[in-house]
């Protein structure tokens, strides 16, 4: 890293339960809780489904809407798959 990168301004946070952003009312307490804790990034965890071969997102329209709260509040998001124990 060079004398001159700025460091990041925030934090980010695991998002392990759909729980989280399945409503209107959670996605607006998970910003808040954001906001509030400087919490500038959300890595969030997301199930697939198959319909035979074809790969399918759960709970894709909660997660799109979470993806455009966030970003209107500068809060950037990634969809990863995976389990908590699978992490160090």
């Amino acid at each position: 890293m060079s004398s001159s990168a700025e460091p990041a301004k925030g934090l980010g946070m695991w998002v392990w339960s759909n729980s989280s952003y399945s409503t209107l009312e959670a996605r607006r307490q998970l910003v808040d809780f954001c906001l509030e804790y400087r919490i500038r990034h959300l890595d969030v965890h997301v199930k697939m489904s198959r319909d035979r071969d074809k790969p399918i997102l759960q709970d894709s329209e909660a997660l799109k809407d979470l993806i455009l709260l966030a970003g209107q509040h500068n809060i950037t998001t990634a969809a990863l798959r995976g389990h908590p124990k699978m992490f160090l």
